[in-house]
């Protein structure tokens, strides 16, 4: 009976090591997916408006939890040679210029533009944006 003892306590200790790694691994999946599912996504997008060629540049956090914008990349760069640009705050940077902007959930920031002159249609965009102490580098085409 101690070999076959010795076999089960064997067996039972591997299948408990096994099982251990497997709830750690699950745990860390869900500990990651909770972190996803709550940190900010900043994005920025161009929506056309009813006013021929116009256009408002949109910076909104669609995320669960806040987050501050540290910079925004836009090749090729909107030039104010080809853009005329309405700003709300009166200044003439534009919003693609702006860094360390804090957006709350759901918080959108506008700005309008007339891309009458302009002769690009495709945009590069890099969001570079800070939230639950690590920071997120999105790129994409507009």
């Amino acid at each position: 009976m101690t070999a076959i003892s010795a076999v089960a306590t064997a067996c039972s200790a591997v299948f408990t090591a096994i099982m251990a790694y497997l709830t750690y691994k699950n745990l860390s999946e869900l500990k990651f997916a909770r972190i996803e599912s709550s940190r900010a996504y900043i994005n920025v997008n161009f929506v056309r408006v009813q006013r021929k060629n116009g256009w408002r540049i949109v910076l909104k956090n669609y995320g669960q939890s806040p987050g501050v914008l540290k910079q925004i990349l836009v090749d090729p760069p909107l030039s104010v040679e080809k853009v005329k640009c309405i700003s709300h705050t009166g200044e003439r940077k534009y919003l693609t210029e702006a860094t360390d902007i804090y957006l709350a959930p759901g918080q959108a920031i506008t700005d309008a533009f007339l891309f009458n002159l302009y002769q690009d249609h495709l945009f590069h965009v890099t969001v570079e944006y800070e939230t639950m102490g690590k920071t997120y580098i999105e790129n994409y085409d507009i």
